[in-house]
């Protein structure tokens, strides 16, 4: 398994992690390499979105705040995956 593109190794391996953990439990999940969220899935009607940051949006309030207009406009419900505990303050107000 290679990193999706402009992907770092970490980023790969929580999404694929999540992924992974959501199909075992028969929930199908859509993965995506746009601008998009990261994980996208559905259960019980429900949308939810996972976008895992490692700390390179975190630099920029304004690509945050694009983010976060992406996931309100695809999901009912998101959430950030943050790997880096530097930046986790930098989240959590979000």
């Amino acid at each position: 398994m290679m990193p999706r593109h402009n992907e770092s190794l970490s980023h790969m391996f929580f999404v694929y992690d999540i992924a992974e953990f959501l199909q075992k439990k028969e929930i199908e999940t859509k993965l995506y390499t746009t601008r998009m969220p990261d994980i996208v899935f559905e259960i019980n009607g429900k949308k939810y979105a996972i976008e895992v940051e490692t700390g390179s949006v975190a630099r920029s309030l304004t690509r945050i705040k694009e983010k976060i207009d992406i996931l309100n406009k695809v999901s009912d419900e998101w959430y950030f995956l943050v790997t880096n505990k530097r930046i986790v303050q930098k989240y959590r107000k979000f």
